[in-house]
């Protein structure tokens, strides 16, 4: 099935392993250009960053920790440096911290929502500056069944991911009309 991705752009975050690693893929089966995200498993993205240039895409791997705004917008900048805009972006990042709410600590809590829910607006917010002015764009936000129910010893990450949840519908509404 052609999807109309060959020489785009796709950008997956935290795309080192699990299923950001098989998004990559897809997408390099589909002829996509291919940005490899990862926070700390730089050998997790050479393994996929091989796996898709056998593919016959053009594909880099790129460090940077999504919880903060600064690594973004520099990962945003090299990736600019390699290709000349991003045409998808996917919010896939993983990070599954539990334990008991009364004894869960702060920092635990901080790294729960940095990764998954200040990472996705991070991303969003860059890849936007492009896709508003390409007037096109795909953005995949990537949540859980925990955004919605819930279970036991995962407030944190239910939290974030119900935040991703919330974030995706505005900014579908906000974006919408530009063509993204």
């Amino acid at each position: 099935m052609d999807l109309g991705l060959k020489g785009k752009t796709v950008v997956v975050s935290g795309s080192s392993r699990g299923i950001g690693s098989e998004i990559a893929v897809a997408f390099a089966r589909e002829g996509a250009n291919l940005v490899i995200h990862y926070s700390t498993s730089k050998a997790g993205a050479h393994k996929v960053l091989k796996h898709v240039t056998v593919l016959g895409v053009e594909a880099v791997a790129l460090q940077a920790d999504i919880s903060k705004s600064e690594q973004v917008e520099r990962l945003f900048e090299k990736i600019h440096k390699h290709f000349s805009a991003t045409d998808v972006l996917v919010n896939n990042p993983s990070r599954v911290l539990g334990g008991p709410t009364v004894s869960f600590p702060d920092k635990a809590w901080r790294s729960q929502m940095g990764a998954c829910l200040d990472g996705t607006f991070f991303c969003t917010r860059e890849a936007l500056k492009t896709m508003i002015d390409q007037g096109a764009g795909k953005i995949i936000n990537i949540a859980s069944v925990s955004g919605l129910g819930a279970f036991a010893g995962t407030a944190a990450y239910s939290a974030a991911k119900a935040g991703v949840i919330g974030f995706t519908r505005a900014l579908a509404t906000e974006v919408a009309p530009m063509g993204i």
